[in-house]
């Protein structure tokens, strides 16, 4: 083989190895963006807006409480493994990105109800309220979410506006209002969204039990299988024992007190606060449960670029790597040739031009 050919096999081994190896990043950058939590389907997003005004400067711990037995709980049971939580928080400005987005599972529920709790104790609560700050984004993530469930946290002394439950939502603040300021207790408001549509809500009376609004039919996952231990078996004795079983003391459960309930229809999703870590209203008020609500309008919001919850992290530019991939391939077509061209010039004549000058001697 001539060093031409040679050269010419040289080069295409270079830029084949080239660009396998730019591939090979792209391959590499893809697998480090996926996710690597497993997520149940349908996957629920979870979005937590917290008002720090001053209204809930007295009520930042029971708000802190509330939240941590909240996701700990896992929202009563209704989470499943791999739903995403992301957390704004508002006065009369919007403040995003600041909390990172956390993926819940049971293994790792603890440490993500602590994060949120450690995350409110660094707040600022000052400033007047003004919810109407929040909703064109909130509206933006609603209309490109399959399912997602929102809980607005505050003091309702400004009303919610832009949902088809406006004037329900308004009423409950106005009539537990006086109870939830003297009881230092926030409002709780959980709106369900599916495919861009507010479907349901609840206005929740803290430290009265929560009510999850329910999905349509067709939305409802299926609960999530409970993983089941065998009942250890105990080794039989040959002996019998010295008293009879009836004679045994009976045993009773100390760890977890009896509480007893107000004489009213409350939903058991959620576990009661403690009162012994709250401060209890001194007038009772509990949730009243809303009329059926009206039929959400059809109109969505039709949004041309879906705004991402502001805590989740943005993929590394896959672009930049084929960019660098395919400048590595160029400069080695531009060696190539430059090696091609030394090559053809230090072989001298070629085989035809001695050839010729051979017949003219």
């Amino acid at each position: 083989m001539n060093p031409a050919m040679n050269s010419i096999f040289s080069g295409c081994i270079l830029i084949a190895v080239a660009w396998m190896f730019s591939l090979g990043l792209l391959t590499a950058q893809i697998s480090i963006n996926s996710p690597t939590v497993p997520r149940s389907k349908p996957e629920d997003r979870i979005l937590v807006i917290v008002e720090t005004s001053s209204a809930m400067q007295k009520r930042r711990e029971n708000v802190q409480k509330i939240i941590g037995e909240m996701f700990l709980s896992g929202l009563g049971g209704d989470m499943r493994s791999g739903d995403s939580i992301g957390m704004w928080t508002f006065n009369n400005e919007l403040q995003t990105g600041q909390f990172p987005l956390q993926r819940w599972t049971k293994a790792t529920r603890e440490r993500v109800a602590v994060t949120m709790v450690q995350f409110l104790q660094q707040q600022h609560f000052e400033k007047s309220a003004r919810p109407s700050i929040f909703w064109d984004a909130l509206t933006n993530i609603v209309a490109h979410s399959e399912r997602i469930t929102v809980i607005i946290v505050g003091s309702g002394s400004e009303p919610i506006k832009g949902t088809p439950f406006d004037e329900s939502i308004a009423e409950n603040y106005l009539k537990n209002d006086e109870a939830q300021r003297k009881a230092k207790m926030p409002f709780v408001t959980i709106l369900r969204a599916y495919y861009g549509k507010l479907v349901s809500f609840s206005v929740c009376l803290p430290p009265w039990p929560m009510e999850l609004p329910e999905y349509p039919k067709e939305a409802r996952r299926a609960p999530e299988p409970a993983a089941t231990k065998p009942a250890p078996v105990e080794p039989k004795s040959a002996v019998a024992p010295a008293i009879p079983a009836a004679d045994y003391p009976p045993v009773y459960a100390t760890n977890m007190p009896i509480i007893e309930p107000p004489s009213l229809e409350v939903s058991t999703n959620f576990a009661l606060i403690a009162p012994d870590s709250i401060v209890t209203p001194t007038n009772e008020a509990a949730t009243t449960k809303p009329a059926p609500p009206p039929e959400p309008s059809a109109k969505q919001n039709t949004v041309t670029s879906p705004a991402s919850l502001a805590n989740q992290k943005a993929p590394l530019p896959v672009v930049t790597i084929l960019v660098a991939g395919i400048a590595l391939l160029i400069g080695i077509m531009v060696v190539f040739i430059a090696l091609l061209r030394w090559t053809r010039r230090s072989a001298g004549e070629s085989l035809i031009t001695r050839t010729m000058n051979k017949r003219d001697d």
